[in-house]
């Protein structure tokens, strides 16, 4: 077996189990749930921040996930 079709043989491999697993990763419920806002989630949000001091928070340094 020459070398291109080995080649070819793992990338089809490679591309069928990819096919396969990703779509699996979303049926683990693991996850969050996303809800729109409601009234009250927008009269809650309105707290007295008065004694608190600005931050600025860039891109760069906030945490992934």
């Amino acid at each position: 077996m020459d070398t291109d079709r080995l080649g070819i043989i793992i990338t089809a491999a490679c591309l069928i189990f990819l096919f396969f697993a990703v779509p699996m990763s979303g049926l683990t419920n693991n996850g969050y749930v996303v809800t729109p806002a409601t009234d009250a989630d927008i009269a809650a949000a309105d707290t007295d921040m008065s004694g608190a001091d600005p931050v600025e928070v860039t891109f760069w340094n906030s945490r992934p996930g």
